[in-house]
């Protein structure tokens, strides 16, 4: 009885399919994407939007066109929430030392918290304070400005800003905790 079932069920169909295809009835179980996508095939091949197949013109790109016609997408949305950081994110970190157009260097006055801008004679070189320059990202973007830190190299002193009234000045902090 199912034998005739099949047979049936190819012949209903056969007389609509056009010349040179035939109908082959697959007893797999399917995915809901495949019947999606054979419900659209034969929709399309009922209307005739595919182009016309003659039976010895039928090729491989006839197949690939009709497939590709009827290839259902699926899109999955998901959307992942997250907060902010809530440190800066550090991003590199650059060596360098300041001079200035006189070629002055900055130089660490021993026993006390301040640089002071003095030119340097042949071998006292090693006087020169370099910094690293630490970048950051702040918890939320922003192109205007980027945070840096400036600490001498070697030591836990670093420069800091600070405005008084309208003018700015900067000042040397010793930080005992680099981590926070």
């Amino acid at each position: 009885m199912e034998s005739e079932m099949k047979c049936n069920l190819s012949e209903m169909w056969s007389s609509k399919m056009p010349k040179g295809l035939d109908l082959e009835i697959s007893h797999h179980p399917m995915t809901m994407r495949r019947v999606a996508n054979l419900i659209i095939a034969m929709e399309r091949l009922k209307a005739g939007t595919s182009e016309s197949v003659l039976s010895t013109e039928f090729r491989d790109e006839n197949l690939l066109n009709i497939m590709m016609e009827n290839i259902v997408e699926e899109h999955i949305v998901i959307e992942l929430g997250s907060a902010p950081p809530v440190q800066f994110s550090r991003t590199g970190e650059y060596q360098c030392s300041v001079t200035d157009s006189q070629k002055r260097s900055l130089v660490l006055v021993e026993n006390s918290m301040e640089l002071h801008a003095v030119m340097l004679q042949g071998g006292s070189d090693n006087r020169k304070v370099h910094l690293n320059m630490s970048t950051y990202v702040h918890p939320s973007p922003s192109t205007e400005a980027r945070p840096v830190a400036l600490g001498i190299k070697d030591t836990n002193l670093y420069l800091s800003c600070h405005k008084k009234g309208d003018v700015p000045t900067l000042h040397l902090e010793a930080v005992e905790d680099k981590s926070s």
